[in-house]
């Protein structure tokens, strides 16, 4: 029995289909996967607050190549989030978390920095001459903002998340 255009057109439109669904699933399980990895991260954040322990935050950052002062210096900053001076009210500070952009999102802005703006994008910082680069790609944001009681006056800080072994972790300084 010969092979027809009908068939052949069937069976392609057939492996199509079955392709374009696999695709649908795999995105779909992904989704999931991320949604359940930023709910995990959300809710050690928030407990970090609510039971106002600093350690909890702290052990949430990844501390890969990080130098000693850099812990110091970060740990420092994460104390200050648990003064009681800071985030007043009784539910603590705000704290949200922000996906980054797209792959390929990211990639237009970093070649619009590149080329149009003729400069490289910026991560990490330098302090004393020395460059201290992220030890994480940043795939988020994780934004604290609160209200300095004595002060009355409101700020945002900003961390950078990413991950690591299918967990997100906070961004440290290498």
């Amino acid at each position: 029995m010969p092979w027809t255009k009908t068939k052949v057109a069937l069976v392609v439109s057939l492996g199509v289909l079955v392709a374009a669904g696999t695709l649908v699933m795999m995105a779909e399980t992904e989704r999931r996967a991320e949604q359940a990895r930023r709910t995990e991260f959300m809710a050690l954040v928030n407990n970090a607050f609510t039971t106002r322990r600093p350690d909890i935050l702290l052990n949430l950052y990844y501390w890969e190549r990080v130098p000693d002062e850099q812990k110091r210096i970060s740990s420092r900053m994460v104390g200050a989030f648990f003064d009681p001076d800071f985030g007043h009210t009784s539910a603590g500070p705000k704290v949200v978390y922000t996906p980054g952009p797209p792959p390929m999102q990211k990639l237009y802005q970093w070649l619009r920095e590149a080329w149009v703006k003729k400069r490289f994008p910026r991560s990490g910082f330098t302090r004393n001459g020395i460059k201290y680069p992220q030890n994480l790609v940043e795939v988020g944001t994780l934004s604290v903002m609160g209200t300095k009681a004595s002060t009355d006056m409101s700020f945002t800080l900003v961390l950078g998340v990413g991950e690591k072994d299918g967990k997100l972790r906070l961004i440290g300084n290498a």
